[in-house]
């Protein structure tokens, strides 16, 4: 069942927030627009990853979390109208990009889990998803619509538990079988509530011409 629950189930979930938001595209704007090729990138390589199961597909992951980091960084970029903010994020993009090679090409290989690059990628998403939050709960007027609320509340959770994960990664392996288990199981439900904050965020974009 567990397995059922992390390998089919959570996955499937991540078509609801597509569909919301192509139905709702019509209230959208380019941050919406951002987030939705975000997920529809996410289930393309998810179906690539079950269509190359059984061979080492793991080229496909180094592909997939340079391609995820560059357009979460897009996303989270266009919460601020100052220019000075995309000098910062321009320079994680590219510093990002030239890490990933690194460890692919030099240090390690295409092959071999990039453990560093995803542990990195779900650090800093979750940073700067963190302050965004903090800065707008920390001010006596929201400047944050519901959807750019349930957007970043929705990454904290998951990339927050993935950078744990990730930066465990060599300890987990050597974890009791149960205990790996649990843990993977409270990383694929952050990973639906994140689905379920998306779908949502969606929904409530009827309401942004209007208002909050």
């Amino acid at each position: 069942m567990s397995k059922i629950y992390i390998s089919l189930i959570v996955p499937c979930a991540g078509v609801l927030p597509i569909i919301v938001g192509i139905i709702r595209k019509k209230y959208g704007n380019d941050q919406s627009r951002i987030l939705l090729i975000y997920l529809c990138l996410a289930l393309l390589f998810n179906i690539i990853a079950k269509l190359t199961a059984g061979s080492n597909n793991l080229p496909y992951l180094h592909l997939y979390t340079v391609l995820e980091f560059t357009i979460l960084c897009i996303y989270l970029r266009s919460f601020s109208e100052d220019r000075r903010y995309k000098l910062p994020f321009n320079a994680l993009i590219a510093g990002f990009l030239f890490l990933s090679l690194w460890y692919a090409f030099i240090k390690e290989s295409l092959f071999v889990f990039n453990k560093v690059p995803r542990f990195l990628d779900s650090l800093i998403i979750s940073v700067i998803c963190l302050y965004y939050l903090l800065k707008d709960l920390g001010s006596s007027v929201s400047n944050l619509s519901r959807f750019q609320f349930l957007t970043l509340a929705g990454l904290l959770f998951y990339y927050s538990s993935s950078s744990v994960l990730f930066g465990l990664s060599d300890e987990l392996l050597k974890a009791p079988k149960n205990v790996a288990n649990l843990i993977w199981n409270i990383h694929a439900t952050l990973l639906l509530l994140m689905y379920i904050l998306f779908t949502v965020a969606f929904y409530s974009l009827r309401n942004l011409r209007n208002g909050r």
